[in-house]
């Protein structure tokens, strides 16, 4: 075999080789795009889409229920405060500000309710479960702190101021929980102009 002959058959090899590589990138090239275009489109099926109207409005009414509920579970809880919390000395100005404290989570309550119940139709059926069911316990909680005075000072018994703390606490967890669900909502819709 001649010199000529091993130029044009070493050309040849690179030349098949080449063209193998051209395709090897060309077919490699897309499968890392079909595999990009396949994550987009996943994480745009996860999203809402929605206006940047309706978004607005939507955002409008999940600030007034975490406006509103929030002002809810911070005054019930106050009835039953969890951990330390200071009182005043004298037993009448401290009888008058636990009155004080169960007339303001009374109105809280009906406020959140209130709030609630006009903007039920425009929230997702889990979230107005959810509101509900903190609704309920914080309405417990304002009807147990008003045994107190129902019932008056001697039938108030320790297994009600028991059953108020851990009460307390259950509300404040469901209303971490409720805010989390809030947010996580908020941040799959999608806006789209």
């Amino acid at each position: 075999m001649g010199v000529v002959e091993v130029i044009v058959v070493t050309v040849g090899w690179v030349i098949t080789l080449g063209i193998q590589a051209i395709l090897l990138i060309k077919h490699m090239d897309k499968k890392i795009h079909d595999k990009i275009l396949q994550e987009n489109k996943s994480r745009l099926d996860e999203k809402l889409h929605v206006t940047k109207t309706r978004f607005d409005a939507e955002f409008i009414i999940y600030r007034e229920l975490s406006r509103s509920f929030f002002e809810m579970v911070l005054t019930v809880a106050s009835l039953f405060p969890p951990g330390m919390v200071t009182v005043p000395a004298d037993k009448e100005a401290r009888e008058k500000q636990e009155e004080e404290n169960y007339v303001r989570a009374s109105n809280a309550n009906v406020k959140a309710q209130n709030t609630l119940y006009e903007n039920t139709p425009f929230i997702s059926e889990t979230l107005d479960t959810q509101f509900k069911e903190l609704l309920n316990l914080c309405r417990v909680q304002v009807s147990l702190f008003g045994t107190k005075y129902t019932l008056g000072m001697s039938d108030y018994s320790t297994r009600n101021k028991d059953e108020g703390f851990k009460r307390s606490k259950e509300i404040l967890e469901k209303w971490d929980v409720i805010c989390k669900n809030m947010r996580e909502y908020l941040s799959s819709l999608d806006v789209v102009e």
